[in-house]
Formats: C-alpha cells, structure tokens, sequence
C-alpha cells in the first residue's frame, strides 16, 4: 500500500536522469507550468494497469475536465520526455494474485466521486527501499492563480 504522503499522480516516469540534466528540466517544467491555470480533477472508479488479465498496479482512475491533465501530461512528454500513462492515482503494486475472483469484485467499486485542486507540477525522485519506493520533491513549479 503506497503511504498516503507518497500519493501522487504520475504524469511521465523520466527513469534515470544525470542530476546535471535536473535544472535544465526544472526550468521547462516551470514555462509549462505557466501556460495552465489551476483546476480541479475527481477521483474515478478502480484501474488495474496494464489490464486486467496481468495486474501488476491497483489504482484509481483521475478526470479532468477537457482531459486537461491528459493535454499537460503530453506536453510534458513533448518537452521533457518521459513514459507517459494514462493519469492515475496508484494505490498499490501487485505481486501475485491468488484468488482470480477478487479482480472482478475490485473492479465493481464505486468511483469516490472525490476532487481536489491541482496547484503544481512536480519532479519526484524515487529511491527503492526495503520497504518500498521513498519519494522526495526536488523541484515544483506551479501552475498559474
């Protein structure tokens, strides 16, 4: 289960990058950043990613409207670059499922029907640790008023 302080939408996973290159991606992010208001998105129902007949993340499906997160999320591609999913919420990684069944009894929760407020975009590293992912920001940038 990811810590509720580790919680955050992926919008491109830049793999290994040279600490050298981290400015140069901080500044882009901070003009594409500028080129967005803040807006709200709403917590969708239940994703199983890739799909659902080889579920290695439990997550849930995050809406905006006019798909803007999808928009800023290929931008960000175009800019930085990066693997880009679909946004999403992970909730957990999956290592083995043993009951085939309860995929299908997952798949049948209701969306929370929740929101919140996007204020910024972020670059977090991830460290691998005995217990799981360790999260750390190293850089911000907000999005416009």
């Amino acid at each position: 289960m990811i810590e509720p302080e580790n919680l955050h939408i992926s919008l491109s996973f830049l793999g290994s990058v040279e600490e050298s290159k981290i400015d140069e991606i901080s500044e882009k992010l901070d003009s594409l950043a500028g080129n967005y208001k803040k807006f709200e998105v709403k917590i969708g129902k239940i994703k199983l990613i890739p799909n659902e007949n080889y579920v290695r993340v439990l997550a849930f499906d995050v809406l905006s409207d006019d798909n803007l997160l999808e928009k800023i999320s290929r931008e960000v591609k175009d800019v930085i670059g990066g693997d880009v999913k679909p946004p999403h919420l992970t909730l957990c990684r999956i290592r083995e499922i043993f009951d085939k069944n309860s995929i299908q009894e997952i798949k049948k929760i209701p969306s929370l029907g929740k929101g919140f407020e996007v204020r910024s975009i972020q670059v977090i590293q991830s460290a691998l640790g005995r217990t799981g992912p360790l999260y750390s920001v190293i850089h911000e940038s907000f999005l416009r008023g």
